[in-house]
C-alpha cells in the first residue's frame, strides 16, 4: 500500500493506494477541511480501473476531486 498526502483547495487529503489485481486500484481517501475540532471530515473508498501508462497517483487524485466536488 502506498500512502500520499496533498492539499487541494480547502481540503487536506491523505490517500492510501493499493493494487488489487489486474488493472484495479483501491484508494482509501480521508479529507479534512478546516480545523480538526470545527472542520469537515469525509472518508471514501474507491475502486477504479488503472489506465496502463498513466500515473496511478494522479488517477487517484482525479477520482478524489470528483468525489469531493460532487459531495461537498
Amino acid at each position: 500500500m502506498h500512502t500520499f498526502k496533498y492539499t487541494s483547495g480547502m481540503w487536506r487529503i491523505e490517500a492510501q493506494l493499493e493494487n488489487v489485481g489486474d488493472s484495479k486500484r483501491l484508494a482509501i481517501i480521508s479529507a479534512l477541511a478546516g480545523n480538526e475540532e470545527d472542520g469537515i471530515e469525509t472518508k471514501h473508498t474507491v475502486v477504479f480501473d488503472h489506465v496502463p501508462g498513466c500515473d496511478e497517483i494522479e488517477e487517484a487524485k482525479a477520482h478524489t476531486q470528483r468525489i469531493l466536488m460532487k459531495g461537498h
